[in-house]
């Protein structure tokens, strides 16, 4: 998916279109595209920020291996499985 600022310039260019053309008709299609462009940049704009919120709450790499290193100390401990 293409990223969502150049969909709201095609957006913007076929509203353009719109305007410039003065049968009605034709005018509705622009329109229609226009719309069409909008509605991509809008689902572009969502996909973007779900990316986001993902890579925000996966842990890191260094995270994952302190995690890692606490586990093997924390079983490797003397008080583990003695009672």
């Amino acid at each position: 998916m293409r990223d969502a600022q150049y969909y709201r310039a095609q957006s913007e260019f076929y509203a353009e279109m719109a305007e410039a053309i003065k049968r009605p008709d034709y005018q509705d299609r622009w329109l229609r595209l226009a719309q069409q462009w909008r509605e991509l940049a809008e689902q572009a704009d969502k996909q973007h920020e779900a990316i986001r919120h993902s890579a925000s709450v996966t842990p890191s790499i260094g995270g994952l291996w302190g995690y890692a290193r606490f586990i093997v100390r924390f079983v490797s401990a003397p008080h583990f499985g003695h009672t």
